[in-house]
């Protein structure tokens, strides 16, 4: 675990309609498993703009023709648009988590996307065999699942992206999480990069058989991709839910029974609402406007974007300010013991009262001590109780939490890198001059990150601690 050796201030940021600067990590930092700094020679290419992913052409095995319906029902979805490559080097494999939303089920199909050519290689084609794992092929213990392995040769090289598909010869039981695997035959061919999954779950990071160090997990630190293109079919032996939409009213039904709307697909949400349209204002400052559903903007994966329904993006983002910031990153974390909860105290700059848009926190994990990959946190914003001593600010302690703000994460990688937690989708909720950002964790070799003074308000150089061993049940400043 690493601790301060001096008291600094939290990473934290608070925002409101009222906007932060922050600054993103780039794509792939290496997991503490396979070694600490990021590895020499890893390749994001972006897609050219006239790239048109719903126009990809599909290349298959099995049966399937061009233009049938694809076998099964689709049970882990991840299409969305964030076009760029991952080019994982020569006979390097990679592959990704999948988690599917029927749970363990009888695969029939699955696919993924792919491109060569980017880097203007002399190759005039690439092969690919991909292959579905029970586990992180890195991991001893896993293995590969017999009957889903296939070979793709002679792919041109021209930039142009092409789904390969895979349909088994007979249904193959496979367990909740599989692993897609890919290897690619030239450096200048790779997986295509997407966001958050439509249908499924995916966690942020990704597996790969490095030559220079070895097998270990990567992770995405930049909040525009959480995985890669790829869908899995399975056959189920009932008909499963999906999101019914009837103009903007969403229903969970099966296909049949969407009589009066048009069906979204089995595992569809109408919590986030995929039938709610709106602008999802994202980035550092959330001024980047996009036109997509809620479930599209604020679902899984951290709730990236802020959700504002009917909207369009001619009328833009609404106008945000910063209240608070601290972004000065010292590579060093604040570990919190089970059962406490770590505060850090916000005064916040000219703008206050004002009505709370998002606030973030980066965090940081160690695997080693534990011996556990991932962990949660929990953060909040507190009032602030001035003790009666409004003119010293030195006896300042949380209060009591202000309703709406927490926020829960799950499975934060423990890796050493830093993760960014970001809470937004809050309506009506004012904030005064001062409050605090509370943090828990459930692992006491995880916690925020360590800044210096702030950038944007101001914050004592103390921290505040409840339930420490010399104060149970209160809080006590150190």
């Amino acid at each position: 675990m690493l601790e301060a050796t001096n008291a600094r201030k939290n990473l934290a940021r608070l925002i409101r309609r009222c906007v932060l600067t922050i600054a993103v990590l780039s794509l792939g930092a290496v997991q503490a498993r396979g070694a600490s700094a990021p590895i020499a020679g890893m390749q994001e290419h972006q897609l050219g703009p006239d790239v048109r992913l719903d126009q990809m052409t599909r290349l298959g095995t099995g049966s399937l023709v061009a233009g049938e319906i694809l076998p099964g029902h689709r049970v882990f979805s991840n299409e969305s648009d964030a076009p760029s490559v991952y080019l994982p080097g020569a006979n390097q494999r990679m592959a990704d988590d999948l988690t599917l939303a029927s749970g363990a089920c009888n695969l029939v199909y699955y696919e993924l996307a792919v491109v060569g050519g980017l880097l203007g290689s002399a190759a005039p084609t690439f092969d690919v065999t991909v292959a579905m794992w029970d586990g992180d092929p890195c991991e001893p213990g896993s293995s590969m699942i017999s009957g889903t392995e296939a070979s793709f040769t002679g792919i041109p090289a021209d930039q142009e992206p092409r789904i390969i598909s895979v349909q088994t010869d007979v249904p193959i039981g496979v367990p909740s999480t599989v692993w897609l695997a890919a290897t690619f035959s030239i450096n200048d061919a790779g997986w295509l990069t997407a966001q958050c999954p439509e249908v499924g779950e995916t966690e942020n990071v990704w597996s790969e058989n490095d030559s220079s160090i070895g097998c270990g997990l990567y992770v995405f630190t930049s909040g525009a991709w959480a995985g890669y293109w790829a869908n899995v079919h399975c056959d189920l032996p009932a008909p499963p839910l999906g999101a019914c939409c009837d103009l903007t009213e969403c229903t969970q039904t099966t296909e049949a029974d969407c009589t009066e709307g048009v069906w979204q697909g089995a595992y569809t949400t109408c919590e986030p609402n995929t039938c709610l349209a709106g602008t999802c204002c994202t980035g550092e400052s959330f001024d980047a406007c996009t036109e997509t559903t809620e479930a599209g903007c604020s679902g899984r994966c951290g709730g990236q974007g802020v959700f504002s329904p009917g909207a369009t993006c001619a009328e833009g983002c609404a106008a945000n300010f910063k209240v608070y910031e601290n972004d000065f990153r010292t590579g060093l974390f604040s570990g919190i013991d089970a059962g406490t909860k770590y505060g850090d105290d916000l005064t916040f700059a000219a703008g206050t009262p004002c009505e709370l848009l998002a606030y973030d926190v980066i965090v940081f994990g160690d695997p080693e001590p534990s011996a556990q990959p991932f962990f949660d946190a929990t953060i909040e914003l507190w009032t602030n109780d001035d003790g009666g001593t409004p003119n010293v600010p030195e006896d300042d302690k949380p209060f009591e939490p202000i309703p709406g703000t927490r926020r829960e994460f799950h499975n934060i990688p423990a890796d050493l890198f830093g993760h960014r937690l970001l809470a937004s989708g809050f309506t009506d909720i004012i904030l005064s001059e001062k409050a605090w950002l509370v943090i828990e964790t459930s692992s006491e070799d995880a916690g925020p990150g360590l800044g210096g003074n702030a950038d944007i308000g101001e914050t004592l150089d103390l921290f505040a601690i409840f339930n420490d061993p010399s104060g149970p049940g209160q809080w006590l400043n150190v």
